[in-house]
């Protein structure tokens, strides 16, 4: 995914541009969105899809950065996917496809630099679900990810091309 963000208000962004999903059989997206900093610090993150096929589909995630020290942060974050229509090719119903739900706990050695670890629990609803069952394709599971931020993260008030790069290093799941 790489977006062009610009600045509409103080702490709020909105964003355009593509997203590329290369399984399982490549498609395309034209992406618009919200980025911004709610009251009492919440970081919001709504998203609009249409792919080049014509489905349309939605995301939404909030997450929030609580302080334990300067440097160590701990961040629960929810996310939801949401699509228009039945799109049986990606094995996804109408309505609410999935949340994951989760925490992290990040180290900031630098703002640049950030390791963390996470644990995620993830659910996939109604006709997802179903389909996924059927195909024995990825169901509610928890999980848990070692990993680190790179150097450019959000910057709410820049206009810039934000590339959405969030290298895993070792991810487990049971």
């Amino acid at each position: 995914q790489a977006l062009y963000s610009r600045a509409i208000a103080p702490y709020w962004n909105v964003q355009a541009g593509l997203r590329h999903d290369f399984k399982p059989d490549g498609l395309d997206y034209a992406v618009i969105g919200v980025q911004g900093l709610a009251p009492y610090f919440f970081e919001i993150d709504v998203s609009a899809f249409l792919s080049t096929e014509g489905d349309v589909s939605a995301r939404a995630e909030i997450e929030y950065d609580l302080l334990l020290t300067q440097r160590l942060i701990l961040q629960p974050r929810i996310e939801a996917n949401l699509s228009l229509q039945d799109v049986p090719e990606r094995m996804l119903g109408a309505g609410l496809n999935n949340i994951d739900a989760g925490l992290r706990l990040r180290y900031e050695i630098k703002r640049e630099f950030a390791p963390y670890i996470g644990v995620e629990w993830q659910g996939n609803f109604g006709d997802t679900k179903i389909s996924s069952k059927r195909l024995e394709a990825r169901r509610t599971k928890p999980s848990l990810s070692l990993a680190f931020e790179p150097g450019f993260r959000r910057t709410k008030m820049n206009s810039l091309i934000e590339p959405n790069i969030h290298p895993i290093l070792v991810h487990f799941a049971y």
